[in-house]
């Protein structure tokens, strides 16, 4: 019912600002959606690629372990970080502090390419909000709102972005 309940919001509205705000509405729903379809194709990257290697390294539940890094690359900054953590916490346990380094050494190695090559052109081609942008969003959200501020400041930027309450930023 969300169209029903759009046309209701805005049948007050003038045609004309009712057309503007749809047309803005739109796009900023196909940015916020590209930034989730972005993160959910970075994420299952990282997940793939970071099972594959425990699988080589012969870490014990490689698969769910994979399934783990998938949803904690959905939460910016830390995510990332406490998936890391607990790959080498496992892989240390299991397989011996040589396993573990080079399992960080590979980690390291994914990291450098997912974030020169392969985040900027999913979200480039998802987002389209310039990368300084998204800098400077992600820990202003954190810092105005804590971890529920990570999650949404870059669907907020989008959404600003696409509706033009701030005009002339750049997009990329």
């Amino acid at each position: 019912d969300g169209d029903k309940a759009w046309i209701w919001t805005l049948s007050s509205a003038n045609t004309w600002r009712r057309d503007a705000i749809t047309t803005s509405g739109h796009v900023a729903l196909e940015r916020v959606g590209g930034y989730l379809r972005g993160t959910a194709v970075i994420a299952a990257f990282d997940g793939a690629v970071e099972g594959l290697f425990l699988v080589l390294l012969g870490v014990p539940l490689a698969g769910p372990l994979a399934v783990i890094v998938f949803f904690g690359r959905f939460i910016p900054y830390i995510g990332g970080l406490v998936t890391t953590i607990l790959l080498l916490i496992v892989t240390l346990a299991s397989q011996g502090p040589t396993a573990a380094l080079i399992l960080l050494i590979l980690i390291s190695i994914l990291n450098l390419i997912q974030g020169k090559f392969l985040a900027p052109v999913i979200y480039h081609k998802t987002v389209d909000i310039h990368p300084a942008l998204a800098l400077i969003a992600l820990p202003a959200g954190a810092a105005l709102a804590g971890i529920v501020g990570l999650f949404v400041a870059i669907p907020v930027v989008a959404f600003v972005l696409a509706t033009r309450l701030v005009p002339n930023l750049p997009t990329h």
